[in-house]
Parts: C-alpha cells; structure tokens; sequence
C-alpha cells in the first residue's frame, strides 16, 4: 500500500521500524487506527509517560483522510458557530469552540518540542460567495461576539 506521491511523503526522513502485531497480546490501552486521532491519543498517552498501550493500523499509518489534507489546523467545526449554538446552546458551543483553539495550542507546542521541520502559519483565508449582504453581517457580529472571532 503505497501513499499517494505528495509534498508529505516526498519529504517523509523514516516512516521507522515497527513490528507488526504477532500473536497475543495484552494492554491498558488498545488503539485502533493510526491516523489523526488514533495518533493524537498515542502522542498524548507517551507524553505522560505512559507507552504500554499498542496502536493498530491495518494499513499505513496516516494513509487514508489524515494523509490527505492539506496540512490546515483551522479552528471551529464542519457547523458554524451560528448552527451549532443552536444545536447544543451557546455555553456549551464556547466551550467546544474553545476546545479546538487548545488543541491547535497543543499542535503547535509538539511541533516546537519535537522540533519538527514543518512551517505553522497563522491565520487562513475563506473565499466564498455571499448574496446576502445583510445576512453575511449577522454571521459576522455573531461569531465575532459569542467567539472571540476577528472576521
């Protein structure tokens, strides 16, 4: 299963050593997939000294969506933040929006602690077409004040 040829994989330095799983096994923690998440729990659980648990991936590791993307760490969910407060209400929607804005914290803090050679840029820029002038202002104001937001 090869990746698919990408700026990624062309500057890939060692996809390591790792020995497939070969009969039984036993473990606190078992994680299935090696992609964004199933990664991102492993990273967590050996960044507090906990590396007994195993992790799984039936193919290569990051092959399928996580090897994919374009490298973009963006705050917020698929729903604005309009859509989702009325969803789940607006504490809980702050709470969830403030998530993501500490896990790119956190993606930035192991990019510099493993010194990684990669470039993180801030900010992004969404072009789309809006035929409702007064419409796209009330989206504005509304994240802009219930987000913290500088659209």
């Amino acid at each position: 299963m090869d990746y698919q040829p990408n700026y990624y994989t062309d500057t890939l330095k060692s996809e390591g050593d790792y020995q497939p799983l070969s009969g039984p096994a036993e473990t606190e923690t078992l994680i299935i997939g090696g992609g964004l998440a199933g990664l991102s729990v492993a990273a967590s659980l050996a960044e507090r000294g906990d590396k007994s648990f195993i992790l799984l991936e039936a193919g290569r590791i990051a092959y399928n969506a996580s090897g994919r993307n374009g490298g973009q760490v963006l705050p917020g969910f698929s729903l604005d933040g309009m859509t989702l407060t009325k969803k789940v209400g607006l504490a809980a929607a702050q709470r969830l929006f403030a998530a993501t804005l500490d896990a790119q914290r956190l993606i930035k803090r192991r990019v510099a602690e493993h010194v990684m050679p990669i470039s993180l840029p801030s900010g992004f820029v969404q072009l789309a077409w809006w035929d409702k002038p007064l419409e796209l202002h009330e989206y504005v104001v509304f994240h802009n004040r219930h987000y913290g937001t500088d659209y």
